[in-house]
């Protein structure tokens, strides 16, 4: 039997939103009439936003074309003010493209968020935030409200998390959607940014369709249900206390065999469906900050079950315990600036897991300014992220791919020099260690390391309107039993004409790459790009770039290819 509690929600908000309205409307009738008035006189519509298209020619010789041989984007924004309503909107649409070597479809995204005081109603393809534990950077296709009247806290959302793509799925490390995924959540709180409480209920589903199959995996329909709260309390004027805590019930195949009455049920009235694959799981998270003059200090301490995972984010890390001190502060008359982090980690919190660990971890950003004229800046982390990580020149892959990681430790160093008004040097070192994630696995066997190194001189004559760039720059790169090594040099320049109206600027780059030792292919490219401002609203640009790959592998083939793009923008 299907709960009827959503119908039931959805009607009771507006009713809310119209209590809430009611009541502030009553106090202060007569200052909302005199500023409408003044702006119906006035300036009734203050309208501004842009619209930017662009379109795109790919050819390729000597190999499968990586993209399609025409491409168009359109991208179009709107900031309106009607009568004190706020209504931002905007329009995204794209032809069937490929990105990293893979082919997308064409699709179009349409949002609008009117808003007027404190009321904010999200139509279309919006993002929404409840916490981090359930609805977090997870765009969906809908309508959701977001009402904050004095001290109250309402947000609520509808709609569509994925689409079912049944001819994509398992493509892209197997994160995309393979079922229509529907959604809804409710949060109620009060209270101020330092005093206050908040409460959500996150909810999603997948429709079932028929299961999508592939040679090596079998994807099932799953169900989520996520209820969270978060208190803040300021405790004096320099410590205040946070407090979070999440429950997540998950079916992770809603066609699984169903309990029976002699099994305890692990559902709620809002998941009734539960069954042999439905597992409830546990997140808290406590933070303690202290502000003094000698800096601002927070201890920290999390705890993610074994198995939590929330359908309202593309990714969540599990089974781990963290407790963690930060610190962040400026000296030396503010030249040097500090902020660190560091604690202790653990995981396989159950005692059912082989790989257990538990470790030291920390992180470190510091910028030193010795002068104007010279300024160091580095980081070193090994908490864990989670990043799209782009190989370069890889010989195995066709110049560009992207794939989805767990990076677990990773360092930078940078210097900037400045040589002259006009010029400056810049080195840079960057080492990161990761792991591949795969079916939202991290795959703790696929680990792969990544050194790069790049020295770069610019040089810019403002009078005479021309920039000069170099590089050189080294990827080291280490995945299983493949070891890369890839350098080359990039040359640029610019010039500005007429007026400074027309800038044009070309670029040559140069890559060698070796693995285990031996040569095994090179690229060469160079792009020319001129951009010119029609007015002090439009402007148009063409880009072009001509690349040449020669491969020393009888599997990778040499080709050529030239991607053209001509491009329109327009401000009011």
């Amino acid at each position: 039997m299907r709960s009827t509690k959503i119908p039931v929600m959805i009607l009771f908000l507006p009713c809310v939103w119209l209590l809430f309205i009611e009541s502030t409307l009553a106090q202060d009738v007569e200052q909302t009439y005199t500023a409408f008035k003044d702006r119906w006189q006035n300036s009734p519509v203050i309208m501004h936003g842009g619209l930017q298209a662009q379109l795109g020619l790919n050819a390729m010789n000597g190999s499968d074309p990586r993209i399609e041989p025409f491409t168009y984007r359109i991208l179009g924004h709107i900031q309106a003010d009607i009568l004190g309503i706020k209504v931002p909107a905007q329009l995204v649409h794209t032809s069937k493209s490929t990105v990293f070597n893979y082919t997308l479809p064409s699709f179009t995204s349409v949002g609008i968020s009117p808003s007027y005081k404190w009321a904010t109603l999200h139509l279309g393809d919006r993002s929404m935030e409840f916490s981090r534990y359930s609805l977090s950077g997870h765009h969906f296709r809908g309508i959701g409200m977001e009402l904050k009247p004095g001290k109250f806290h309402i947000k609520s959302m509808l709609g569509t998390l994925m689409r079912q793509r049944i001819q994509e799925a398992g493509t892209i490390q197997r994160i995309e959607p393979r079922y229509k995924r529907k959604g809804w959540g409710f949060q109620m709180g009060y209270g101020t940014e330092n005093n206050k409480i908040l409460f959500s209920l996150f909810h999603a589903k997948d429709q079932m369709s028929h299961d999508i199959q592939s040679d090596d995996f079998i994807i099932m329909p799953a169900e989520n249900l996520v209820l969270s709260g978060l208190g803040r309390k300021q405790l004096g004027e320099n410590l205040s206390v946070e407090l979070e805590v999440a429950r997540s019930e998950l079916t992770a195949n809603r066609e699984s065999v169903e309990y029976g009455n002699e099994i305890e049920r692990l559902s709620t009235p809002l998941l009734p469906n539960a069954n042999t694959s439905t597992g409830v799981y546990w997140a808290v998270r406590t933070d303690l900050t202290a502000s003094f003059d000698l800096g601002k200090f927070i201890i920290g301490h999390e705890r993610v079950g074994p198995g939590y995972q929330t359908m309202g984010s593309l990714f969540f890390d599990n089974d781990v315990e963290r407790l963690t001190l930060s610190y962040r502060n400026a000296f030396l008359e503010r030249k040097l600036h500090l902020a660190t982090k560091m604690g202790y980690e653990r995981n396989n919190l159950s005692d059912k897991e082989a790989n257990q660990y538990s470790r030291f971890v920390g992180s470190l950003v510091a910028s030193y300014t010795i002068n104007s004229k010279m300024s160091f800046t580095g980081n070193y982390s090994n908490f864990n992220s989670v990043n799209r990580m782009r190989t370069i020149g890889q010989p195995l892959d066709l110049v560009d791919t992207i794939t989805l990681a767990l990076v677990n430790q990773q360092a930078n160093l940078g210097m900037q020099i400045q040589t002259s008004p006009s010029g400056n040097f810049q080195v840079t070192m960057s080492w990161q260690k990761a792991n591949n994630i795969i079916y939202d696995i991290v795959q703790t066997n696929q680990s792969n390391q990544y050194v790069m190194g790049l020295l770069s001189y610019n040089y810019q004559q403002p009078e005479s309107n021309w920039s000069l760039s170099s590089s050189f720059q080294v990827i080291k790169s280490r995945a299983d039993d493949f070891g890369t090594i890839s350098w080359g040099p990039t040359l640029g320049g610019g010039l500005s004409f007429f007026n400074r109206k027309c800038h044009a600027r070309a670029m040559l780059a140069y890559q060698s790459v070796i693995m285990n030792s031996t040569m095994q292919g090179s690229t060469f490219s160079f792009t020319l790009n001129m951009n010119y401002q029609l007015s002090d609203n439009q402007t148009v640009s063409l880009t072009s770039n001509a690349l040449s790959r020669r491969s020393n592998i009888q599997s990778i083939p040499s080709f050529t290819e030239c991607r053209t793009s001509l491009q329109y923008g327009w401000r009011f």
